[in-house]
């Protein structure tokens, strides 16, 4: 008789039984367990055990305020996606299910600090963290400590986490909220989020104001990381000291090492220490640093497709081409005996592939160097002058010379319209 998977392998939540693969992260009280669920889909359950002590309800009233939130953005694209929370107050367990992700920004930095950023990466990685936080600003969310390591990388787009000290904004004033500590993570921390000068009575009450404008200082240090292989303050090292210089004006941050003068007008834009001065949101994602990346995509495909036709003798010898490398590559190897096709057949596809990729830059080549005029641009893509506003792929339409309509997509990608 076949038994179930074993107590110490399976973990329950709201009675939904997930097995464990394996503990993916910890810190603190809590641990992060990727897990498999009954319809085979990889999760992640974040369990988090909260010791009897004094800050017993703070604690737990965290958690519960990371529910919350997570459960308020459901369905966005760029927040990771609650699909499931248990809260036990009697033995200060929580248990969130949620999508799982493979690596986060932090990591990713980590592993390219020893070379160059790629300038699309770095673009398009900005871009997609600029439409998380615009998500959470425009519900009324501030999360008060954006770094790195709280952008998740799922299914290859990043999706902000952590909202563990989140807040929204509930009063009439809807640009600011209050701490009562200062909570973050010190070398993302705006100036503000560290000043408590704002104390109503006195200065054991001390109240920390914070507002959208701290999240985008915050994403300015992360850009600089980005640009430059570190934090602006992560050089300095005795912590009051950082916590002093990233209050003080007086403080000049260096730039030396940013290059691009348009990405250096971005960072001025976030690392403005009058929260007042920095740039909003969408401002950012309407920055030429943004569309000009997109901008560039469109010219180099325009000018590599010097021509989208191709005559019936020119498609006939790639097709024989590719028969013929079918037949010297996979048929002298595939059982004729067997109708079906293992991964010993599959194998041959890379062979198929590396040896048609020659016979295609001939032909390709071919096609480049007669003297078919290039296609003209019938419109304006929707992201020139820097309008386009970070949302559905831009596209240009091209007319060939055989009088079919060429739509470019983002980075060179085409498809053909009758």
């Amino acid at each position: 008789m076949l038994s179930g998977p074993k107590p110490e392998s399976v973990i329950t939540v709201n009675r939904r039984q997930y097995v464990i693969l394996s503990e993916a992260g910890r810190g603190g009280s809590s641990k992060v367990f990727k897990v498999l669920n009954q319809d085979m889909e990889v999760l992640a359950i974040k369990r988090v055990k909260v010791p009897a002590s004094s800050h017993f309800r703070t604690t737990l009233g965290s958690y519960a305020n990371e529910i919350a939130l997570l459960k308020q953005l459901r369905g966005s694209p760029s927040i990771i996606q609650l699909l499931d929370a248990e809260v036990q107050y009697e033995c200060g367990t929580i248990k969130m299910v949620m999508e799982y992700g493979d690596t986060d920004l932090a990591k990713i930095l980590l592993r390219k600090k020893s070379r160059s950023i790629d300038d699309h990466f770095t673009r398009g990685h900005w871009l997609q963290m600029l439409k998380a936080v615009h998500t959470i600003h425009e519900a009324k969310i501030i999360h008060g400590d954006l770094k790195p390591a709280n952008f998740l990388v799922v299914r290859g787009e990043l999706k902000l986490i952590d909202f563990g000290i989140a807040k929204a904004i509930t009063s009439d004033d809807t640009t600011k909220v209050f701490r009562e500590a200062q909570v973050g993570t010190p070398n993302y921390m705006s100036p503000e989020a560290l000043d408590g000068s704002d104390s109503e009575t006195d200065l054991h009450s001390a109240r920390y104001r914070v507002g959208r404008a701290s999240d985008i200082w915050s994403l300015g240090c992360i850009l600089y990381q980005m640009l430059c292989g570190r934090a602006p303050f992560a050089h300095i090292k005795n912590t009051l000291q950082k916590l002093n210089c990233i209050q003080d004006p007086k403080y000049e941050i260096s730039y030396r090492h940013v290059t691009d003068p348009v990405a250096l007008q971005v960072l001025h834009g976030c690392l403005q220490r009058d929260p007042q001065n920095r740039m909003s949101i969408p401002d950012l994602m309407e920055h030429p640093f943004v569309c000009l990346s997109h901008d560039r995509n469109v010219r180099r495909a325009n000018g590599s497709m010097k021509s989208a036709s191709i005559s019936e003798e020119d498609l006939l010898a790639v097709t024989m081409d590719f028969l013929d490398i079918v037949k010297r590559e996979a048929v002298p190897r595939c059982s004729l005996l067997s109708t079906v096709i293992d991964d010993s057949d599959l194998a041959h596809g890379s062979n198929i592939v590396k040896a048609l990729i020659p016979c295609l830059l001939k032909r390709l080549g071919k096609l480049s160097s007669s003297a078919t005029p290039a296609p003209t641009v019938t419109g304006k893509s929707n992201y020139q002058n820097q309008s386009w506003k970070g949302g559905a792929t831009p596209t240009t339409s091209v007319v060939t010379p055989s009088g079919a309509h060429t739509v470019l997509r983002g980075a060179g990608m085409a498809q053909n319209i009758r």
